[in-house]
């Protein structure tokens, strides 16, 4: 089978059918090493087919392995640039926005779902990113709106999974590093009523054997949101005129 980027080299003009997609992504993956030398190039092709256009987004399936494909080739800071650029960081957020309705439209807890899953990896990428390069952090918190978005999915039905919340704590902690963040956060959006809410939510799963599969445990979960809680607070004071 082809790997996907030889596909789209040969490709360069003509559409792509999802299998082949599918089945590309597959091999590029399994062989991520080849890949080294060109990390920039096949970022930007992922980014361009997936995530600033929809070319190549036939299937949730396939935009999830284009992400989880993105995510591995975005791992080291040399290679990282264009996804800390603010097309890159939008387009990620809107695309977990656009996964997140997606979702649910049927079951989000059906197994494999995987619009959750593109809705995560998209979250992951971002999160990397700011971990990679802490100049994205304010990118993310006063260009892209990044704040928004992680409340539209703490409000929504996803949040009931445990690596979509988590995911949602890490990103909001990561970007809430100025006062005006915090203070947007807390009058605009209320995020402290929203956070308090999920918490309480994985705080009555402590214990439950029906968590016991997920990615994150309630604990890991309610540490994350902990973490971005406090943040908030001590970044909200700050905000507040002495």
């Amino acid at each position: 089978e082809a790997d996907y980027f030889a596909l789209v080299s040969s490709h360069s003009e003509g559409p792509l059918d999802s299998q082949a997609i599918e089945s590309g992504l597959l091999v590029a993956a399994a062989d991520v090493g080849t890949h080294a030398s060109k990390r920039q190039e096949r970022i930007s092709t992922l980014l361009g087919r997936f995530v600033y256009t929809d070319r190549d987004r036939h299937t949730a399936r396939g935009t999830s392995l284009a992400l989880a494909l993105l995510k591995t080739l975005g791992r080291q800071i040399d290679d990282s640039n264009e996804l800390g650029t603010e097309r890159a960081i939008s387009g990620l957020l809107n695309l977990a926005l656009e996964m997140k309705g997606l979702a649910e439209e049927g079951s989000i807890h059906e197994q494999p779902n995987h619009a959750v899953d593109t809705c995560n990896e998209a979250l992951t990428c971002v999160a990397n990113t700011m971990l990679l390069l802490p100049e994205t952090r304010k990118l993310f918190a006063d260009v892209c709106h990044g704040a928004d978005a992680v409340d539209v999915l703490l409000r929504s039905n996803v949040a009931d999974l445990a690596a979509t919340a988590f995911l949602c704590g890490r990103c909001l902690f990561l970007s809430l590093e100025t006062p005006v963040t915090a203070a947007y956060c807390v009058s605009k959006l209320d995020l402290p009523t929203t956070l308090a809410r999920v918490i309480h939510m994985y705080l009555d799963r402590c214990g439950s054997s029906a968590s016991s599969g997920d990615r994150f445990s309630p604990q890991q979960v309610m540490n994350e949101l902990f973490k971005a809680a406090m943040s908030l607070c001590v970044y909200y004071q700050r905000s507040i005129p002495r």
